[in-house]
């Protein structure tokens, strides 16, 4: 104890210190504050720089040898790592390394004496400060004690009554606390009891859960409704939508087309001019055919002889063809009879097939037969390893039963005999009677006691009457308690007797409980033979349809032989009508040969005719031609000469005054561009300054922020850590006081507990020392009754020594007692081994009890762990629910605005097609789009115009010859070789679609560089080619 004690008072003293330094800490801090000191975070770089410096001194306090206090330890070393590197005991590299250490080692021992140099002064100099202000303290502590103004009482009563105040708010602190730690404590009861699930709230539950299905399954059935109707009208929108591209596209095709009408005719001028050079082409080609007229007369003379001869190798090819018509009908008998040998042949095969099929549906119904005797006979197998399972089981049955009541005869036949012991050893000694003797001994005696009290009392009259009505009603308990036992007896027997029909119905009930075992056994075995009944019948069943399908396939196969026989039937006769066609074809092809050979003789005839015919009106056509030609050119010339000086007059002057205006503007227009772009150069430079400057002050106040802001988060770090020491600070505070108290406590009752063992030590020492009563401590007084017998008032207290007066009994006696204490031993015994029997009953109750209870617990735990896990997929489904709501709401909206869209484009297309019924472009923006398309082809045309009078005036020279396209159409049918109008134009590029392919194109196709030749199509060889890159412009 007295070593605690100390310990304790130690660790106070302690915890004293710790606090009074804690307030000196914090009185310091408070008094200073125009100083601020705030502490930089930690960073791994300066831990890893802090402990890699804790390392190297400890290695150098370590293992700072004399060595490195001096040049000549310092050289030592070197020379010792030269020596090794000489004894090739290390590499070079190795000793570098080492010497590197070696000095770095240097450098940091004497940055440490030179650190411990600067904290020895300072220690110094914080010493002196120390010493004067205990001195300026001290003499503030020497103030005059006899000098007592009425500004120092008061401040005596303020300094007491801050104390007070403070211990006073420690006290509600404390109570707060205790207060606080009870709230805490009851809302975690509550809560406990609130989770404990009770029967009326887990009904409630499981209804409202079960209501709460069947809501959610009808929400479920609504939503998914609406989702479908919602889908259906999504479908539908979407088929409306698509319906309406389609009318867009067509609106867009037949823009398209109307385009193209419009560039169709505006290439009409083109196309007449085409067509005059066509014309002309006619009459080139007209006198070209008179030519070639010529050549094919005496072509056709040659033909003429060149066919007679090919008529007589035609009569002999006839000839050479009968002769093979007649072997290939010798061999077309040949290949019948083959055919028919082959069709018996197949005949033969296809029986033979049946027949296997025949011999091939037996095996497989044989095979299905035993294999379903086979699970006949595993489950006859199967139903007798039942029997013997079971009747197994009956067997270990009744064996434990037989055991059992030989265990329980064996036990009652003890306890019979043990009785039986009992009470012929009752009858041998003869207690019985000596028992019912002094029994009535025991009676007289107390009814002499009783009266003799009641002589010696000296009693009223009023107290000897309630004495003789107590004793009265005493003798009548004791009759009361002798018929009661007599009812105990009785009832015993009673019991006996009913545990005995208790036993015979309980016999008669396991009979019963076997019957009915064996009545559901032979149930089971009846039904065991339904089951099986029913197997065989389905077997039979079985049976029967697979004759069916057998009698099926037959009859199937039956019929495809007769197919097969109609199929060859039909075919002899189509390949004997085949014959007679072909002969019938051959007779056809000698009539045709005579009748061509009669109309090729007319059509010589009527050849020569038609050849004198067209040389005649040939020489005609070229005399009238050739006078028209010459008028025709000489009026030409003329007028084209008049019309090119005309135009070459105009377009000169024209030409000049615009080239003039040109020039002009362009010279304004570039003087102006140069300026701009110098003034937009600059505010481009200094906005670029001005942006690099902004993002450097950004990135710096960026990296600024984050500081701060770390710093701010490592002090909120310490102020939480400190506040959590405070708080513990006071906690333990508050447990001091306590622990305090309860120590001076248990110090007074420590003493106390001396004094009284010191008592009890010496009482127990001295016999003659007083009996103390354990409660109150005051010794036990003598009873009344007994002092006054005796008639002595000298000791009225209880010693604890009592001298024996009665004499010592006989051996007699003490057998006779020990017999008897005997007996009542082997009583209890026997009432104990009863007790045992209920203990070991009411704990085989217990255990099956907490086993139902701990089942119960599960069937809670897991009922609860089922409403969880519903209330958790309830939840899932209801927030599902809402997202997919969410969803189609989202999805209505959408199809909402497409619907307006839809109909805003519908409205805009009726409007359109109003508009184009009326004459008017479909709308303003088409207009719009229109107008512009106008004014640039005017601005091309007048581009062109003003380009061509330009050449003109540089050639300073006209022809009067027609003036060639400078473009052509795509056909089909044209090629790559014919000759066309000049142009002057650049050629297509090689990528343009209409050097790509050969399709039809509507619009006109400018010449290249080559014209009147067409651009050569790209070859294969362009798609390793490389697109060239433009140079960007540098302003």
């Amino acid at each position: 104890m007295d070593s605690n004690t100390s310990s304790r008072n130690t660790e106070n003293a302690n915890f004293s210190n710790e606090i009074s330094e804690y307030e000196k800490h914090r009185d310091t801090v408070h008094s200073g504050p125009s100083t601020i000191l705030v502490a930089r975070p930690t960073t791994d770089c300066d831990q890893q720089t802090e402990y890699s410096d804790s390392e190297n001194n400890e290695e150098t306090d370590s293992d700072a040898p004399a060595l490195l206090e001096s040049p000549i330890g310092a050289s030592a070393v070197m020379q010792f790592l030269e020596d090794l590197i000489f004894h090739r005991k290390m590499t070079a590299t190795q000793v570098v390394f080492l010497k590197d250490k070696y000095l770095k080692l240097c450098s940091y021992l004497s940055e440490t004496r030179e650190n411990e140099f600067n904290l020895v002064h300072q220690a110094k100099l914080f010493t002196t400060e120390v010493e004067h202000l205990n001195e300026v303290l001290a003499k503030a502590d020497n103030y005059p004690d006899n000098f007592n103004t009425q500004a120092d009482i008061l401040r005596e009563q303020l300094l007491t009554a801050e104390n007070q105040l403070l211990c006073c708010e420690e006290r509600c602190d404390e109570l707060s606390y205790i207060l606080e730690s009870l709230r805490d404590e009851q809302k975690m009861l509550q809560r406990d009891y609130g989770r404990m699930p009770k029967e009326e709230e887990t009904e409630k539950l499981r209804r409202q859960l079960e209501r709460s299905c069947e809501e959610i399954r009808s929400e479920t059935s609504k939503r998914c409704g609406e989702g479908r109707q919602l889908a259906q009208s999504l479908k539908d929108a979407h088929q409306a939508i698509q319906e309406e591209e389609k009318l867009v596209t067509i609106t867009h095709v037949q823009l398209e087309t109307l385009r193209e009408e419009v560039s169709e005719a505006s290439l009409l001028p083109l196309q007449y001019t085409k067509e005059a050079d066509k014309l002309r082409k006619q009459k080139e080609e007209a006198e070209q055919l008179r030519d070639e007229s010529v050549l094919e007369a005496d072509q056709l003379k040659v033909e003429m002889e060149n066919l007679e001869a090919c008529r007589a190798q035609l009569d002999m090819e006839s000839a050479k063809l009968g002769a093979q018509s007649a072997k290939k009908n010798i061999k077309i008998y040949d290949t019948q009879t083959q055919y028919d040998a082959i069709s018996t042949q197949l005949d033969i095969a296809q029986q033979k097939d049946a027949e296997y099929a025949l011999e091939k549906a037996e095996t497989e119904l044989r095979i299905k037969r035993l294999s379903e005797e086979k699970v006949c006979l595993t489950e006859q197998l199967k139903r007798l390893i039942r029997e013997r399972d079971v009747a197994v089981q009956m067997a270990r049955k009744a064996e434990n039963g037989v055991q059992a009541r030989k265990d329980a005869i064996k036990f009652s036949s003890a306890i019979c005999q043990e009785r039986k012991a009992a009470l012929m050893a009752m009858k041998q000694l003869g207690q019985d009677k000596e028992l019912f003797m002094k029994r009535n001994k025991l009676l007289k005696e107390i009814v002499g006691l009783q009266e003799a009290l009641m002589q010696q009392c000296n009693l009223s009259d009023a107290e000897r009457s309630r004495l003789q009505t107590s004793i009265q009603s005493q003798y009548q308990m004791n009759d009361e308690l002798a018929d009661l036992r007599v009812e105990v007896l009785e009832l015993s027997r009673l019991v006996s007797i009913k545990a005995d029909e208790r036993e015979q119905k309980a016999r008669e009930f396991r009979a019963a409980t076997l019957r009915y075992a064996r009545m559901q056994d032979e149930l089971k075995t009846k039904g065991l033979l339904i089951q099986e009944h029913e197997k065989s019948l389905h077997g039979t069943q079985r049976h029967l349809r697979n004759f069916a399908q057998l009698y099926e396939t037959i009859k199937e196969e039956r019929n495809n032989c007769l197919t097969f026989i109609q199929l060859a039937r039909q075919r002899m006769q189509e390949s004997s009508e085949k014959m007679r066609v072909c002969t019938n074809e051959l007779d056809i092809l000698h009539n045709t040969l005579a009748l061509k050979t009669e109309q090729i003789g007319k059509q010589r005839v009527k050849l020569k005719q038609a050849v004198t015919t067209r040389d005649s009106l040939r020489n005609e056509l070229c005399k009238q031609a050739y006078s028209v030609r010459e008028s025709e050119l000489q009026s030409n010339q003329l007028e084209r000469n008049i019309k090119c000086q005309n135009r070459i007059i105009e377009k000169c002057k024209n030409g000049l005054s615009e080239v003039q205006q040109a020039i002009g503007r362009v010279i304004q227009l570039r003087n102006e561009r140069a300026t701009q772009l110098v003034e937009r150069n600059e505010e481009l430079c200094v906005l670029q300054e001005k942006v690099r400057l902004q993002n450097d002050t950004r990135t710096k106040g960026e990296q600024e922020l984050s500081l701060l802001d770390e710093q701010i988060s490592w002090l909120n770090q310490e102020k939480m850590d400190l506040e959590q020491k405070l708080s513990v600070i006071k906690r333990k505070i508050k447990k001091r006081w306590e622990l305090e108290d309860e120590l001076t406590n248990k110090q007074i009752q420590l003493a106390m507990c001396q004094e009284r063992v010191s008592r009890l030590e010496s009482a127990s020492i001295d016999p003659k020392a007083l009996v103390m009563d354990p409660e109150t401590g005051e010794p036990f007084e003598v009873d009344p009754i007994n002092k006054h017998k005796d008639g002595t008032t000298d000791d009225l207290h209880l010693s604890r020594v009592r001298e024996v007066q009665i004499r010592e009994p006989d051996q007699t006696q003490l057998r006779l007692k020990l017999d008897s204490i005997q007996v009542q031993l082997l009583i209890r015994e026997k009432k104990l081994l009863e007790y045992n029997l209920l203990l070991q009953a009411t704990n085989r109750l217990v255990e099956k009890l907490k086993h139902r209870a701990g089942q119960g617990r599960d069937t809670t735990l897991h009922l609860s762990k089922t409403m969880n896990e519903n209330q958790t997929e309830v939840n899932q489904t209801t927030k599902k629910l809402k997202a997919k709501t969410a969803e189609l709401t989202m999805l209505m909206a959408m199809t909402f605005k497409l619907e307006t869209e839809v109909e805003e484009r519908r409205s805009q297309l009726l409007e359109g097609y109003r508009r184009l019924e009326a004459g008017d472009p479909p709308s303003e923006e088409m207009r719009i789009a229109w107008e512009r398309q106008l004014k640039r082809e005017q601005k091309k045309l007048t581009s062109s115009q003003q380009s061509n009078k330009q050449e003109v005036d540089n050639w300073d020279s006209w022809t009067t010859a027609p003036e060639r396209p400078n473009a052509y159409i795509l056909h089909t049918g044209d090629r790559a070789g014919e000759h066309e109008a000049h142009a002057n134009e650049q050629p297509p590029p090689f990528n343009s679609l209409e050097n790509r392919g050969p399709a039809h194109v509507t619009h006109a196709i400018p010449y290249g560089a080559n014209a009147p030749f067409r651009p050569t199509e790209p070859g294969a060889n362009m798609r390793h080619f490389r697109k060239p890159k433009l140079k960007e412009l540098e302003l």
